[in-house]
């Protein structure tokens, strides 16, 4: 049976200085399943191996495996604060706290009584060391469930981590009053009072809870300590040699890994692991951070000492094999893979890394043979399809290729996969299908400047050098150094009549690199530690486009003509797998699943291109997932095919669209065309954005009418209410809309603004903060809230409303701008002019921001 592979996170580089700036690629199963046991090998007793542990995940890319580490490790020792750092790093690092802390603010705000989501986003908060942001969490929890032990601890433990000593002391009293004989909750004391000065309050529950619990060797060092301060040397140095037999390594300091090492801008690059490091991968470890930092003798020096030390061979063996392949050492590197494949035959990570080595040493042959043995052994392994692609591609296997390039892009690639299948269909002169790649390719990340430049150059291909040109501005910003951007970037100017503009962005390439760096296809392999992205090599022939013109060609165009009159093509027959495809398209967007339903509708239509029901949905999926261009291409096309029983759909997908590109005249005459009160919903969200209020007024009120009274129909009558300054009538149809849906935050915030606009202030802000309270991602409810406050003078309850929004979405231009006028205004002018830069960073053409900026000197451009 194969394996899928296992999506992992790469955050072995810090996000400012990796390569590309984009997630790790898929591993196979079977090879996470082999780091995984290294489980199974530590002390599962010991807090400290179980953080090591936690790290040689983290660089390896199993962040989820890396905090269930972190988080054993605080389990077993909850004073092990190089844990506790490291899971912060790895939340912050991963891109994991934002993605749990969106996704339980969804579960929220669908069900706000989700006990378990709420308790699950204050324990994040928590571990993040956001205990404000826990405390409000725990705080709605312990109001539903007043009798919970546990709450009151946890909530105690989030008021103590902001410095609210007395508070988290008398949670605790009310937590002892309900459990008097639970010794987690006296040592949870007895360490508060500690912390607090109380050392003879604390000594006496210190007592207390090794009298409940003689074996906790936690509680036994904190009594030798505290008997120690009160001078009582005897009895001290007993509750210690307690401690230490209970646990041997409860009073000893041993050095722990962290990722501070790798993430802190306060540590030295020339910053080494002690000599010794504890756990079953000293060697191993320090090999590590030896090859991070450049050192390739003495990282081999370390492995080879790990091979004497027996730390663990196949681990050892294969990270030889991949220094030898960074080193460029290819034939030794293919040797060692060789050996190693001996034992573990069944390893596509190591045919796939052996079929690099001989790929990059020029045996193509024996390259695709691994590569195939690699995919053999795991049909879904993406890295191994890829380069079987390359290779291909380099033989002159066309079909092949694309056919391994399309396995690779299976489920949601890597952006190199999607290079490289961009770069073939270019070669191939397909350069409508390349441009469609390269802006799949962007929907993983944004922030990539390379694949910005691969969409410039496929649009400039396809003829769109107008697209092209604002593609590489765009590359270039993110990246003022990529050569290859400024050469394409000079070709798409001229192509515009923009001379001089060509003359000085190629001179700028020449520069800095004075020849044209032209695409090449990219190896991928799942290197630990490193970015596993290696060019290539590049095969003879491979710049030529397949069905190039030939020079001498000159044809008889009447005789043309009466070639393609007579071409009469064959009736496209449906294969059995286009219901199937359908079928699950259909699904997959039921499920929420939009890239999944735009691809399978895309299979259905390799079957049938002008299938009317795949067009309608893979533009509903492309429309979902924020194409709203592509998706009018196929609404479009639908309406042409002439279906009328989807022509509804058609429309009302159109009107969407055009409301998503910011055209909402054409989305009016769009929803005009869509029957009953569906179509007076949409008309209505139409002149809204118009401006027409009083248009909109009128269409919500028909919808209604025509029995339309969903939530979402009477929130943007509401909003229609109010935009035409009827701020009385728009209250009782938000609280009509909330009666049907409590946990509706846009209502409650609608309801706030009519309550606002009204002059009940207080009442405006009570709704504001319970819409926040639900959903703290939302924005205009927390920046609702915080321009009350300002307004009140309550300022710093402003900023830091607005600070602990940013925590979750740093790049909100309009809490940016807010942010930054407010610290101006509190007399913090580089704090914000800071704040307002990062604004203009993520909207270049924030007017707001800008202005701003040039008021408070810190310069607009």
């Amino acid at each position: 049976m194969n394996d899928r592979p296992v999506e992992v996170v790469n955050p072995s580089v810090p996000a400012a200085s990796a390569p590309h700036g984009r997630r790790r690629a898929a591993m196979s199963a079977r090879d996470v399943a082999i780091l995984r046991s290294l489980a199974e090998r530590i002390d599962p007793a010991d807090p400290g191996a179980h953080n090591n542990l936690g790290v040689v995940f983290f660089q390896k890319g199993l962040a989820e495996d890396a905090l269930a580490a972190f988080e054993r490790a605080l389990e077993i020792d909850p004073r092990l604060d190089v844990a506790r750092t490291n899971i912060r790093i790895a939340y912050t690092r991963s891109g994991l706290f934002r993605r749990r802390v969106a996704d339980l603010g969804a579960r929220l705000g669908h069900d706000p009584d989700n006990a378990e989501a709420r308790e699950a986003l204050a324990r994040v908060y928590l571990l993040v060391g956001d205990p404000e942001s826990a405390a409000r969490e725990l705080r709605i929890l312990l109001g539903r469930r007043p009798d919970s032990v546990l709450l009151h601890m946890k909530l105690a433990e989030a008021e103590a981590e902001r410095g609210r000593g007395a508070e988290a002391e008398s949670l605790l009293s009310t937590a002892l009053h309900m459990a008097p004989a639970d010794p987690a909750v006296h040592l949870q004391m007895a360490e508060l009072q500690q912390r607090r000065g109380k050392l003879a309050a604390a000594t006496k529950t210190a007592e207390r809870a090794v009298q409940l619990a003689p074996d906790e060797a936690r509680a036994q060092a904190l009594l030798a300590d505290l008997l120690a301060v009160a001078g009582r040397s005897a009895e001290a140095a007993a509750a210690r040699e307690r401690a230490v037999a209970l646990d041997p390594s409860i009073l000893e300091a041993e050095h722990h890994l962290s990722l501070e090492r790798y993430f802190s801008a306060t540590v030295a690059r020339a910053e080494r692991l002690p000599d010794e490091v504890p756990g079953p991968l000293g060697h191993f470890v320090r090999a590590t951070d030896l090859r991070r930092q450049g050192d390739l003798d003495g990282a081999l020096r370390e492995l080879e000492l790990a091979l004497e030390e027996e730390e663990d061979e196949a681990e050892v063996r294969q990270a030889l094999a991949e220094l030898k392949l960074v080193r460029g050492d290819l034939h030794a590197a293919a040797a060692d893979y060789e050996a190693l494949l001996t034992g573990r035959p069944d390893s596509p990570k190591l045919w796939n890394e052996r079929g690099v080595a001989l790929h990059r040493a020029g045996s193509v042959e024996e390259a695709l043979d691994a590569y195939r043995r690699a995919v053999a052994n795991d049909h879904a392994y993406a890295l191994a399809w890829n380069n079987l692609g390359v290779a291909l591609a380099q033989s002159e296997e066309a079909g092949g290729a694309e056919r391994a390039f399309r396995k690779a892009t299976a489920d949601d690639p890597p952006a190199e996969v999607l290079w490289n299948l961009a770069l073939f269909l270019d070669r191939a002169g397909r350069t409508e299908e390349a441009v469609d790649v390269c802006q799949a390719a962007l929907g993983g990340d944004e922030e990539v400047a390379e694949s910005w430049t691969r969409l410039g150059s496929a649009l400039y291909q396809d003829g769109r050098s107008a697209e092209a040109r604002d593609a590489l501005l765009r590359a270039l910003d993110l990246d003022p150094d990529q050569a290859e951007a400024r050469y394409q970037l000079g070709f798409a100017l001229s192509a515009l009549g923009d001379f001089p503009g060509a003359l000085r962005e190629t001179k700028r390439a020449l520069e800095l690199d004075p020849l044209f760096p032209a695409p090449r296809f990219r190896l991928l392999i799942d290197l630990q530690f490193e970015d596993g992205s290696l060019p290539a090599p590049e095969a003879e022939g491979t710049h030529i486009r397949p069905g190039s013109p030939v020079e001498s060609f000159d044809p008889d165009a009447g005789a043309l003509d009466q070639a393609f009159a007579e071409l009469v093509l064959p009736t496209r027959q449906r294969s059995a797998a286009y219901g199937q495809a359908l079928e699950q398209a259909n699904a997959a967007l039921r499920l929420g699943q939009a890239a999944r339903a735009a691809e399978l509708a895309g299979r259905a239509l390799a079957d049938d291109p002008n299938a009317a029901e795949a067009l309608l949905l893979q533009g509903r999926a492309q429309l979902a997932l924020g194409l709203a261009g592509e998706a009018l291409e196929r609404f479009d096309a639908v309406l042409a095919a002439g279906a009328p029983d989807l022509g509804p759909a058609a429309h009302v997908g159109r009107a969407r669209g055009l409301l998503l590109l910011g055209r909402p005249e054409e989305a009016v005459a769009a929803a005009a065309a869509v029957p009953g009160g569906e179509g007076d919903a949409l008309r209505g969200r139409a002149l809204l954005a118009s401006r027409d209020a009083a248009g909109a007024v009128q269409a919500y009120e028909a919808a209604l009418q025509d029995g339309a009274t969903s939530h979402a129909v009477l929130v943007g009558l509401g909003e229609a209410l109010l935009a035409a300054g009827r701020p009385a009538d728009a209250e009782p149809v938000f609280r009509r809309a909330l009666a049907q849906d409590p946990a509706g935050v846009a209502a409650r915030v609608g309801l706030g603004r009519s309550l606002a606009a009204l002059g009940d202030r207080g009442a405006a802000e009570a709704e504001f903060a319970a819409a926040v309270e639900s959903l703290p991602s939302y924005a205009d409810a927390v920046l609702r809230l915080a321009e009350l406050r300002w307004r009140a003078n309550r300022r710093e309850a402003a900023v830091r409303g607005v600070v602990d929004f940013l925590h979750l979405d740093p790049t909100d231009p309009a809490a940016l701008v807010r942010l930054g006028t407010w610290l101006y205004e509190l007399g913090r002018p580089d704090q914000a002019t800071a704040a307002l830069q990062r604004a203009i960073r993520f909207d270049p053409e924030n007017a707001a921001a800008r202005a701003e900026l040039k008021r408070i000197g810190g310069g607009g451009a």
